[in-house]
């Protein structure tokens, strides 16, 4: 949405008041839309002064715009991740069951709470050096 004068356009009289204040005369805005077209905010430039938006000044909108949508998502995604990440563990956790995982080369790489306790591991994590070379491969 391009305002090139907020005293004059019609969105911005209930706001007018506000951006006199500030003074802002000029408000370009832009949707933050996610790779889905997800509307995920907006971003806006203001101005002092009543001016018209070059093409440069429209397309480094869009491009900001599309930097933060690429943003938003990736912190999103990075909260879903972690949010997983800690209902898996409680699960493995709490399980009677014992789950034991090993990589393609038959290394151990997770051992839940009753495999630890079979097994008489202990709970504290074991250094990385320590897991990458078990005292036996998975069978």
């Amino acid at each position: 949405m391009i305002v090139n004068d907020i005293m004059t356009h019609p969105n911005w009289v209930p706001y007018r008041e506000l951006a006199e204040k500030e003074p802002l005369r000029v408000c370009w805005s832009e949707p933050i839309r996610s790779n889905t077209h997800e509307v995920l905010g907006a971003l806006a430039m203001y101005y002092r002064e009543p001016r018209e938006p070059a093409n440069s000044d429209l397309e480094f909108l869009q491009t900001i715009a599309q930097v933060a949508g690429i943003a938003i998502e990736r912190k999103r995604t990075e909260e879903l991740l972690q949010r997983d990440q800690e209902f898996l563990k409680t699960i493995l956790e709490n399980t009677n069951e014992m789950i034991v995982a090993c990589d393609a080369d038959g290394v151990l790489t997770l051992f839940n709470r009753a495999a630890r306790e079979w097994h008489g591991i202990p709970e504290q994590p074991v250094p990385s050096e320590e897991r990458a070379r078990p005292s036996r491969p998975c069978s």
